[in-house]
């Protein structure tokens, strides 16, 4: 066996990655091994067999002539290469060797390129890898019938299979360069997209300050206006509440039972007149003036909007109740002061026959907190429980409740611009209950206090059960 012949094969192709270089190698390596005229390389592909590289060596050529077309294959009828013989040995058929090729009709019928040729000897042998056949190896001579000896077939055999070997090298470095290049590719498409979000997040940023800029100079334009507005406004209500009291005093003696009651409704419509004008300012200022939030102890806020509710309070006999265990928020103070005094002064204002009660509640739930205001009276019809927060929206007349309907839409406006939410449950004669969520923040705390009640009332008080927050 020429061993030589196997390094020459294993030294040529080792580390070769390009499938042109390897066909040609490997095909003089084989035409010289085995000492034949010519040969042709075929590889097994999804269409069936292709010719992929031809050799001739004339009888007094030191080397072969090679023809490697690697990419689109050679013409089989221009190569001589016996396609027919070929797919045989594809298909299984193991090594077929000739010695003289002549003698195999069928053969020939089946492959009119070797008598073409005037093939003499030939062999037809599998690329064998894994159990699986990759390509064939065909070598002829025109003039001998001794070139395909066993010990020549073996060698043969060898080498097609270090062929195998190569083949599955370039095989795997494709796909090991295709994952590389599509990496590739994908890398710079993400560092695409990265730079173009990068831009569209600075664009963005930049529109951003420049609107919250022009929001702010717009607050700021749009609370004078509402000062100045409001100063021009309270101005003559203040003229007309003025001459009302003084035609009242002056001249009362004068006028009839219909003017003096004529004057009344002059007056309490410019009062009334005066206060919608100020919780309108109070109510604009709500976005546009309000304190950094800072932790805030809710019992401590509760005492002060009791107080503050004192004179209502006595006047109407109301329990006032709260949880032994309220926490602390971050909030700002004077709003969430006011938040609750609305809740808990419409809780008293809008009372049935019996003696009113308020209990303020909190727990928590996740990542907010859930505070409940309730209360044992009249109640709201479920048609009005979402509209009940719009501003100026009013369910009883001004002679049955007093207002201007702009509390509960200043709760909803604190409420929402902490991040909040706030809704009512609630069933006419049955009482109410006006629920709202305030963020978790690591400096919430539950300090433990006690239930305290107004002085005026020890009943017990029996609280409905609040509901999971929406």
């Amino acid at each position: 066996m020429d061993l030589l012949a196997i390094v020459r094969a294993i030294q040529a192709v080792s580390g070769e990655v390009v499938l042109d270089t390897i066909l040609e190698k490997m095909l003089g390596i084989l035409i010289d091994a085995s000492r034949a005229e010519h040969g042709a390389l075929l590889i097994v592909e999804e269409e069936g067999l292709s010719v992929r590289a031809t050799g001739h060596r004339p009888a007094d050529a030191e080397a072969a002539t090679m023809t490697v077309a690697a990419d689109d294959g050679l013409d089989p009828e221009q190569a001589c290469a016996p396609l027919a013989l070929a797919g045989r040995v594809a298909a299984g058929a193991g090594p077929q060797v000739f010695a003289d090729v002549r003698g195999h009709p069928d053969v020939l019928e089946a492959d009119p390129c070797l008598a073409d040729r005037g093939a003499r000897s030939f062999i037809c042998l599998p690329i064998q890898r894994h159990q699986s056949v990759v390509g064939v190896a065909c070598l002829g001579c025109t003039d001998r019938t001794d070139v395909f000896t066993p010990e020549t077939v073996e060698l043969l055999e060898l080498l097609s299979a270090q062929v195998a070997v190569s083949l599955e090298n370039v095989g795997l470095f494709d796909d090991l360069w295709n994952e590389v290049t599509e990496r590739k590719r994908v890398e710079d498409s993400l560092r695409e997209l990265n730079e173009q979000l990068e831009r569209r997040v600075e664009e963005r940023t930049l529109e951003l300050e420049a609107a919250n800029v022009a929001l702010a100079r717009s607050n700021a334009e749009l609370e004078e206006f509402a000062y100045a507005a409001s100063h021009d406004l309270q101005e003559p209500l203040r003229v007309i509440s003025g001459f009302s009291a003084l035609i009242g005093s002056k001249y009362g003696d004068r006028l009839d039972d219909a003017g003096r009651t004529y004057v009344d409704h002059m007056s309490s419509a410019a009062t009334r007149m005066r206060r919608l004008v100020s919780d309108l300012l109070d109510y604009s200022r709500l976005t546009t003036r309000h304190a950094p939030p800072t932790a805030v102890d809710l019992n401590a806020i509760l005492d002060d909007v009791w107080q503050n509710l004192a004179a209502a309070v006595e006047e109407s006999g109301a329990l006032l109740t709260r949880d032994e265990e309220l926490p602390q928020v971050v909030a700002d103070r004077s709003q969430f002061m006011r938040l609750l005094q609305n809740l808990m002064g419409n809780a008293i204002k809008y009372r049935g026959e019996d003696d009113p009660w308020v209990h303020v509640s909190g727990r928590r739930q996740g990542d907010e907190w859930v505070f409940g205001v309730a209360d044992n009276g009249i109640g709201i019809a479920p048609d009005h429980h979402d509209s009940v927060f719009n501003i100026f929206r009013r369910l009883h007349r001004i002679d049955e409740y007093p207002g201007t309907g702009i509390g509960l839409a200043s709760v909803k406006k604190i409420v929402e611009r902490h991040g909040g939410r706030v809704w009512v449950d609630s069933t006419p004669g049955d009482g109410s209950t006006f629920w709202f969520t305030w963020p978790v923040t690591s400096e919430d705390s539950l300090p433990a206090v006690v239930v305290r009640r107004s002085e005026t009332d020890e009943r017990p008080v029996a609280l409905p059960a609040a509901p999971a927050a929406d």
